[in-house]
């Protein structure tokens, strides 16, 4: 009985160390967390078939500068990022810019808080399939889980 307790403390302190921890933030919406994003774009997500990277095609940059209109996007699991299907509908997501990597042109997309969302035609929505799996109630706002986009990049325009 005592290797089975202390088999299952060991797999609970490792499962922590090393996989993602996120804490449940009443702050953790997308527009509570813009300010913190490097940049907030609109586009497409797509995957090479040879090589599996990432990239995203921007379609539209609602924060931050840049300059390219494909960037890469670092995918992880553990370290708190989200992993990426080809999308369809169009995403809008938060960024962080990687520091470490050489690129500038490579960001990630943080899981832990609202940071991925759908454009469908003239909406925003945080009703996403796959994305904010960390977040337990994922929301635009406070209390909004949709926003007409019109108004969404009203919003973005006051940062």
């Amino acid at each position: 009985m005592k290797k089975l307790c202390l088999t299952l403390v060991v797999l609970l302190v490792l499962t922590d160390l090393i996989a993602c921890s996120c804490s449940q933030s009443f702050g953790n919406n997308f527009l509570n967390q813009a300010k913190d994003f490097d940049a907030i774009v609109i586009g497409e997500f797509h995957r090479n078939a040879e090589t599996s990277v990432g990239y995203f095609l921007i379609e539209k940059v609602l924060k931050g500068s840049i300059s390219s209109d494909t960037i890469l996007i670092h995918e992880g699991g553990t370290d708190c990022t989200e992993v990426f299907l080809e999308s369809n509908p169009k995403l809008i997501l938060g960024l962080y810019q990687e520091t470490s990597q050489e690129n500038s042109k490579v960001f990630s997309v943080p899981s832990c808080v609202t940071s991925v969302l759908y454009a469908i035609d003239d909406v925003v929505t945080s009703r996403t399939e796959f994305y904010s799996l960390h977040v337990r109630s994922p929301r635009i706002g406070i209390f909004s889980k949709e926003m007409k986009l019109k108004k969404f990049e009203r919003k973005m325009n006051r940062l």
